[in-house]
């Protein structure tokens, strides 16, 4: 068994903190007994079950399965039968994220979850702020109050939501979202990131990275994913996010002194406890250039092409395709799967012995790069 690596603190989460650019992204993929609420996955299983679908199929999908069977109506409603009950209240978890905001002048805070809980959390700590929705609603916004933008809409405004992956392509091209969607670009490119309730995994996840980062985050990014693999770790470090076993601020778990805007940097350091492996700073960079990988994996194979590439040669990968996935959602499963397994350069290979053609420009570009 390896040793534990040695553990330092996050200098850069701190200073995010000192200079009002640390942007909190709250995702839906927390358990329930940290919400109250089920997760997206949990959502997704019991709406499954509910329509006979299968269970490991994501929430985008079984929501538009439902919705093509009947109509949207059906699966609004669902969700909003699970995550509006009256008599819930908000958890230690919405509370502390309250406190963190409040304590530190925490500017914006995004969320994709579809639940009031945090809205609730905010009014009860008389923390005056900014609900962004809609695209008309970032006019009203003030400078002078911290800003909670639900990217994915709201659990009472069924038509706000963004659920199956039509929604999420909607999302970017509805003129009226255009206004929202540009205040998420511009945190993505200006502030320091911190994803909480997030599972990297899902889709959802890659379609905010692939979207709104462009497969690289302006500054280092974080994000809390307790027990992943070192593989993933350094694939996800190769693309900007250092992953943190802890949360940094226990709004999961027992909450230390929040508040670092009235201290200095030195002690604000000391209160700031957050570790991450003690290479962070390491500017080797990646081994493999994914982005570039990714553009050969376009030009050498048509969609059909890339299924047969995948059944030959990388068949558990293909066994998991979606009904309905498009090509650049399997490219980017494929280009995941090479990186958490190791198998980078004999995709290469194999993409050289299939198209020797674009190989030979990917080299090319590649070495007069």
């Amino acid at each position: 068994m390896s040793q534990k690596p040695q553990t330092t603190q996050i200098p850069q989460i701190v200073d995010a903190l000192e200079n009002e650019t640390l942007v909190l992204f709250i995702g839906a993929d927390l358990p329930q007994t940290i919400t109250g609420l089920p997760s997206r996955g949990d959502l997704a299983q019991e709406m499954a079950s509910r329509y006979d679908i299968s269970p490991s199929t994501s929430l985008a999908e079984v929501a538009a399965r439902v919705g093509r069977a009947g109509s949207r109506f059906e699966f609004t409603n669902f969700l909003r039968n699970h995550l509006n009950p009256t008599e819930l209240v908000p958890q230690s978890f919405h509370q502390r994220i309250t406190d963190l905001v409040h304590s530190n002048n925490i500017t914006m805070v995004i969320t994709t979850a579809y639940d009031d809980l945090l809205e609730v959390a905010f009014r009860d700590a008389h923390l005056r702020y900014n609900r962004v929705v809609y695209g008309s609603d970032v006019s009203f916004i003030r400078p002078s109050r911290p800003s909670l933008i639900k990217l994915y809409g709201d659990i009472d405004q069924p038509d706000s939501l963004v659920v199956t992956d039509q929604d999420h392509s909607n999302l970017l091209r509805d003129r009226d979202k255009e206004p929202l969607v540009d205040e998420v670009r511009r945190a993505f490119r200006n502030n320091t990131l911190l994803f909480l309730g997030y599972n990297l995994a899902d889709p959802d996840f890659r379609f905010l990275f692939d979207e709104f980062a462009q497969n690289r985050f302006a500054r280092t990014a974080y994000a809390v994913w307790p027990g992943l693999p070192e593989d993933d770790v350094q694939m996800w470090r190769d693309r900007g996010i250092v992953i943190l076993d802890q949360d940094p601020f226990g709004t999961q778990g027992d909450l230390s002194d929040l508040s670092v805007s009235d201290q200095g940097a030195e002690s604000a350091s000391a209160s700031t406890n957050v570790s991450v492996p003690a290479d962070i700073n390491d500017e080797t960079g990646p081994k493999f250039n994914t982005a570039a990988i990714r553009q050969l994996l376009f030009e050498a194979f048509s969609d059909e092409e890339i299924n047969t590439f995948c059944f030959d040669y990388f068949l558990p990968l293909y066994q998991n395709f979606a009904q309905g996935m498009s090509k650049s959602d399997k490219i980017q499963q494929l280009l995941d799967y090479c990186a958490r397994h190791g198998e980078l350069e004999r995709l290469l290979l194999l993409v050289k012995e299939e198209n020797p053609y674009q190989y030979g420009r990917y080299i090319e570009q590649n070495q007069t790069n």
